[in-house]
């Protein structure tokens, strides 16, 4: 009888845990966060709930955590997000995050394509887990905050960019693995102005096999490497912007390296 009364217990408990998630999806208008009536099924999502940003501005209210995560939309405020789980954006011309709060992504951020920040909002993006950047010739933009890729980088295609003064940072012990096809040749161009810096402290592989420009754009980005770049591409590649190379900094591999700057 003991037996049974434990199992009853901990099967309760399992379905109520199963239950308690919950996949909320926005409206679509502008309004706060906690405003039950903007969501899809009426009510505020927490820790363990999914949830979809199909439009917006949606703002912030207070430091919030969330499960997975999908942005089609804008999200605003100045408070901190937290994403557990997995973080996807595909919009192309909408901001995932124009506030000056920080986001900290525990799981992986597939990004198809989209804009971090308005060029106006500080803060940092930090990725904790592998950042994705699918083969679809699209832009991915960092405006003014600071993207810090602890879980390395996987580029397979794609233009990818700082603008309004941006840092992207790949940190020590994080590998930013390049794979781009032809047609995908821009690294760190400033679509904005305002220019940026791309950190390589970490490990850049750069596998592509096309020439691919680095720094260019609007106003100077500069590529700062403290850590190890390797080209393992017969297409090479064109520093057209300010390239420091500091006494840490190896660069190694084969085809051709261009500073032009």
């Amino acid at each position: 009888m003991k037996w049974t009364l434990t199992f009853l217990l901990l099967s309760s408990l399992l379905i109520t845990n199963m239950s308690a998630q919950i996949s909320y999806a926005w409206n679509g208008a502008n309004g706060n966060w906690n405003d039950p009536t903007k969501w899809t099924p009426n009510g505020v999502p927490g820790a363990a709930d999914n949830v979809a940003i199909n439009g917006g501005p949606v703002t912030l209210m207070y430091n919030t955590t969330v499960n997975n995560m999908s942005v089609t939309g804008t999200m605003n405020g100045n408070f901190d997000l937290t994403i557990n789980g997995t973080l996807t954006q595909n919009c192309f011309g909408c901001d995932l995050y124009t506030g000056n709060g920080n986001i900290t992504v525990n799981g992986e951020f597939i990004w198809t394509t989209g804009t971090i920040g308005n060029g106006s909002a500080t803060g940092n993006i930090t990725l904790n887990g592998i950042l994705t950047i699918p083969n679809i010739i699209a832009g991915h933009w960092v405006r003014k905050k600071t993207l810090i890729c602890n879980g390395g980088v996987s580029w397979q295609g794609g233009n990818i960019g700082c603008s309004d003064g941006a840092i992207w940072r790949i940190p020590p012990g994080a590998t930013l693995t390049e794979s781009s096809p032809a047609g995908y040749n821009y690294l760190i161009y400033d679509n904005f102005g305002g220019g940026g810096t791309f950190e390589n402290q970490g490990t850049f592989i750069r596998g592509g096999n096309v020439l691919l420009y680095a720094g260019g754009g609007v106003a100077p980005v500069t590529f700062n490497n403290t850590g190890t770049f390797i080209n393992h591409a017969t297409g090479g590649i064109n520093f057209v912007g300010p390239m420091i190379n500091a006494p840490t900094g190896i660069i190694k591999g084969v085809g051709t390296v261009t500073i032009s700057n």
